[in-house]
């Protein structure tokens, strides 16, 4: 049995703050929850009223899946980071400083080849794309980066407050 779709600003009332809350509730940015509370209402209307059999479980359904697309689909950084909130930024000084010591030890990778390879992965090529620039095979690639890493957990195991791969790939995807 169908059922008469609600006006637009029951609609709105009856759902927007609870889609909101739900996608909040699961982890997503607070402008991205308000983005997909629009888009699931926008996904509702574009139905045609006749095939919906329960318009409630039909809305929680959008809004479900709507949640997992935004959780599977790929991230800019920056959009990662502004989900972080404010509390995760770290400080002018903080940055020059790992900035400084991202340098440092890049350079004290002892082969250039090594260094290229493992710039690249940080910049966000795959093993493929690396594979065509450098024509290195997709094991040599992967195995340079694994003695990297290494090598870099090695340089900083005696600093007080060490970098890591991570670090160094967050250097560059802000350059």
């Amino acid at each position: 049995m169908t059922t008469a779709r609600p006006d637009t600003n029951a609609l709105i009332d009856d759902y927007s703050d609870p889609l909101f809350r739900f996608f909040r509730s699961h982890g997503i940015s607070y402008a991205e929850a308000q983005d997909l509370a629009h888009d699931v209402l926008v996904v509702y209307y574009e139905k045609d009223p006749t095939e919906i059999a329960n318009h409630k479980a039909f809305v929680w359904g959008i809004a479900r899946n709507k949640l997992l697309q935004a959780r599977t689909r790929p991230r800019t950084y920056e959009e990662y980071r502004s989900s972080l909130g404010p509390e995760a930024l770290t400080s002018l000084s903080e940055l020059v400083d790992r900035d400084l010591r991202v340098k440092a030890l890049l350079m004290q990778l002892e082969e250039e080849d090594e260094r290229t390879i493992f710039q690249l992965r940080c910049e966000g090529l795959t093993i493929d794309e690396i594979h065509k620039i450098t024509g290195k095979s997709e094991s040599t690639i992967k195995r340079r980066l694994a003695d990297t890493r290494d090598k870099i957990a090695k340089l900083e195991r005696d600093v007080p407050k060490p970098l890591d791969a991570e670090d160094i790939a967050d250097h560059y995807r802000k350059m």
